[in-house]
């Protein structure tokens, strides 16, 4: 399975480990992908999504590299019960 993620290096070419992402620093154990993972409480309303489609917040992604902080995320897609 292909995975989104977000690597971040500096000028010096390290990781800037603040803005490291992915599915697995999520802490989701490998073959738990469908598993439900809580929304943020900044992408109202609150609710619980499949971690496969958690993605970063686009608009997002500059400003938290600036500020080197996790980008935010949000449902790339949504699910009525």
């Amino acid at each position: 399975m292909v995975q989104p993620a977000v690597v971040v290096l500096d000028k010096d070419g390290a990781v800037v480990e603040e803005c490291l992402w992915s599915w697995k620093t999520m802490g989701i154990d490998e073959g738990k992908e469908m598993e439900p993972v809580a929304t943020q409480d900044w992408d109202p309303p609150p609710r619980e999504v499949p971690l496969v489609v958690m993605r970063p917040l686009i608009d997002d992604l500059l400003p938290s590299i600036k500020e080197r902080r996790p980008v935010k995320l949000t449902a790339a897609m949504t699910f009525n019960k």
